[in-house]
This record gives structure tokens, sequence and C-alpha cells, in this order.
């Protein structure tokens, strides 16, 4: 007796053990056989009808079957580690220096220095007089820290539109800031936590893809 198999969409592949079975009248024999086919989309199952045929050559005996596959979808817990890595790297750079030559953090660039630098585009004072005390929050640092907050309250969000934009948003506005003072400046080396944020940005929007699309 040979043994054979088919599916309606030709993906099943069959591999009897034995493939032919001979007996004599009356005999009894068993056979196994492994069926596979390609793993479906992350998070999908698939239901895959099939039929085994056994042949002697002059009648056929079939048998059918259901070959259920499920595949695990790993995307979500992706995007929740690479958008709360990313948001967490855009806060800490913020703390980290980004002007080694003159020791200046993200917190460093508060509103005066910042009047400082504008003084030859925009003479006079552009940005408003704040306290010392508060200068430390209303700084370029801040805002990285409060746009990196915003990429990771993004995972509330089924579409992950929110961490995208954010971390687009942060990434265009921390180049301009970088090449409008490198323009007007000299700021010396770039600090180790330039390189941390941008990171940041990266991951938190690689992050916000992976967010699972509606279907």
């Amino acid at each position: 007796m040979q043994f054979g198999g088919y599916d309606p969409e030709r993906v099943i592949r069959f591999d009897f053990s034995p493939a032919v079975v001979e007996l004599a009248p009356g005999q009894v024999a068993s056979a196994s056989v492994r069926i596979s086919a390609p793993r479906p989309d992350g998070g999908e199952e698939v239901n895959r009808p099939f039929t085994v045929v056994g042949s002697d050559g002059q009648r056929d005996a079939d048998v059918t079957g259901n070959f259920v596959q499920e595949s695990s979808d790993w995307r979500p817990l992706w995007r929740v580690l690479l958008t709360l890595l990313g948001g967490l790297l855009m806060i800490g750079g913020a703390f980290l220096l980004w002007n080694p030559d003159f020791n200046l953090t993200g917190f460093g660039w508060d509103m005066p220095v910042l009047d400082n630098v504008s003084e030859d585009i925009v003479p006079g004072q552009v940005f408003p007089v704040i306290s010392d005390d508060l200068n430390p929050f209303v700084s370029v640092g801040s805002v990285i820290v409060l746009l990196g907050a915003v990429a990771i309250f993004g995972l509330t969000s089924s579409s992950g539109r929110l961490t995208r934009w954010t971390a687009l948003i942060a990434a265009a506005g921390f180049a301009a800031f970088l090449i409008v003072v490198a323009t007007q400046v000299d700021t010396g080396r770039p600090g180790p936590g330039i390189f941390v944020i941008f990171a940041g940005c990266a991951l938190a929007f690689v992050g916000g893809l992976l967010a699972k699309p509606k279907k």
C-alpha cells in the first residue's frame, strides 16, 4: 500500500514513514505521517484542511483532517520595550553632557543662555525673564524630557501615532537647535547626551511603527 496526501491550498508537506507498506492478505501494519506548512503571520491562526490517501493500486481509502497553526505575535512586546527604552534614553540624555568643553547638560541651555546665543540673530531679549530657581526647569533639556515622557505615554494608544510623531518632532527640533547653535557659537565637542537623545528618538519611532495596524 502506498500513501499520499493533499490539501486545497497545496501548501502542506506530507512525510510518511514508511511511504510504502507491503502486506499479505489478512496482515495489519501501521504508518506515521508528519505534516508541515509555512507559519502564518504573527498573531494569526490558520485552519488548513487536508486529506490522506492510502492506495493498493486498485482501491483507495482516504481520511480527512484539519491542521491548525497559530503563530505568536511578538510585536506588542517589542513595541513596549523599544518605546520605553527610547523614551528613557531621551529623558536620560537631557541629564548628560551636551557640550563637554563648557560642561553644559540639557538643563544648562536655559533662557539666559539661549538669549546670549540668539543675540546675533535677534538683538535684545528674546526669551522671558525667569527666576534662577526656575531656569533649569525651563530649558531645552526640560523640553526633551517632556517629549520623552509623551513618547512613552503614546503606548496608551493602539495606533502608535503619538509616539512616532513625538519622536520625529523631538529629533527634528533637536537637530535644528544644534545647527542654529553651532552656527552662532563655538560649542566645542558634541557630548554623549546628544547621541543618546538621537538614539532614543530612533528607538521610540521604531516602537511606534510596531503598533498593530487596525484592520
